[in-house]
């Protein structure tokens, strides 16, 4: 089956009942540029949570809050708490949480992520081919706080849940390749925090390929807007919705019926609008180096012990590193922004037929290549034609 196959039918399993619950439920209806970056409250009211997490009255659990989020949700895939009710394969979950190479954003960082993630909504389809993660299973933690306050500094409105106190103060994406869909080489962004429930894993993923764009999606234009909403918080984006759509991954599939979905992740994925956009902002500006966005990692220390016990053996914590981005000096974000956008999209040129050399230590020649003439560039951007005088 072709992966544009593949990725409608993904489309029309998670998108069924959207119109058909439309009129009484007004999914995902927020619209522009807004901050839905609450990230899962945490409810303590009984009847929010009862709401939220369709879970009875129970006693609440406690939570180390000096423990990176992943130790947490990897302890969490041992147990059957309400947050993690999504998760049907907590083991294939947990074999990921292995292999990610795993950072934790300073709180600098967790807020410049938010100029990054405004700076690309001009563009987000050649953001789209930019949006490759350092390694096959990434995790990033984020500070939340820090990403709100600076959320508001932009003068940016957040969202009514984003402004209560009781906000989730860290979030999580677990990054993973979309090993399910037959010739796709995209990705899985799955989000996580803590709620006062326990770590709580939301029910859909965020799915998107760096390739071709596709073409003749099918949907129709209600769904087509319900995917551009839900995924970057803003209208009118050029990424096709078979490009990048919410969707459950191999571990959260099978989880309830089409009204079930409706009904209980509305909400949860209604706040969790525009988060795609902040993980390819992220992305973006890692792979900027060279255009003046300077990435620094150091080592987090890991906790000695005594270390939580599961089916009696330790959960023992994974290695993180503290990330930060720092920008060169007369560098901005809305500059290295634009370059990386821009940076492969040169104007359309005429490009002569020449060699390629290798020269060896001592500058003697170690092969050369022929490289036949073509052209490349983007003409939207203009053309360079040259012209070349031959005199005697």
């Amino acid at each position: 089956m072709a992966k544009d196959d593949i990725n409608h039918n993904h489309l029309e399993a998670t998108l069924g009942g959207i119109e058909g619950y439309r009129n009484e439920m007004d999914l995902f209806a927020n619209t522009g540029l807004t901050h839905s970056h609450s990230r899962g409250i945490k409810p303590h009211m009984p009847g929010l949570a009862n709401q939220l997490l369709s879970a009875p009255n129970q006693a609440l659990p406690e939570i180390d809050d000096t423990r990176p989020l992943i130790d947490l949700l990897q302890q969490a895939t041992f147990g059957d708490s309400i947050p993690m009710q999504w998760v049907t394969d907590k083991y294939a979950l947990r074999t990921l949480l292995r292999k990610a190479h795993c950072f934790r954003l300073d709180a600098e960082t967790s807020a410049m992520v938010v100029d990054f993630s405004l700076a690309v909504a001009s563009d987000l389809e050649a953001t789209r081919h930019l949006a490759i993660p350092p390694f096959p299973v990434t995790w990033f933690e984020i500070d939340n706080i820090a990403r709100l306050n600076h959320t508001k500094a932009r003068g940016i409105s957040l969202t009514s849940t984003a402004q209560r106190e009781d906000v989730c103060t860290r979030v999580g994406w677990l990054i993973s390749p979309a090993t399910d869909l037959a010739g796709s080489d995209g990705y899985y962004a799955t989000y996580c925090t803590v709620v006062a429930q326990g770590v709580m894993l939301a029910p859909l993923s965020f799915f998107w390929h760096p390739g071709e764009q596709e073409i003749g999606h099918g949907l129709s234009k209600l769904a087509a807007r319900e995917v551009e909403r839900i995924c970057f918080g803003v209208n009118g984006t050029n990424v096709s919705p078979i490009d990048a759509f919410p969707t459950p991954t191999p571990f959260q599939a099978g989880y309830g019926s089409e009204q079930q979905i409706a009904l209980h992740i509305r909400d949860l994925m209604t706040e969790l609008s525009g988060e795609l956009r902040h993980i390819w902002g992220l992305l973006l500006a890692l792979g900027a180096g060279h255009l003046g966005a300077q990435t620094v990692t150091s080592d987090q220390p890991i906790s000695a012990g005594p270390h939580p016990m599961a089916k009696g053996k330790p959960v023992l914590p994974l290695v993180h590193k503290v990330l930060t981005i720092r920008l060169a000096k007369r560098a901005t974000v809305e500059k290295i922004t634009a370059r990386a956008i821009t940076g492969v999209k040169h104007r359309w040129h005429e490009v002569r037929g020449h060699f390629r050399t290798k020269l060896n230590p001592d500058g003697s020649v170690k092969w050369r290549i022929p490289i036949k003439a073509h052209a490349r560039g983007d003409e939207r951007l203009g053309k360079i034609e040259k012209t070349y005088k031959v005199e005697r």
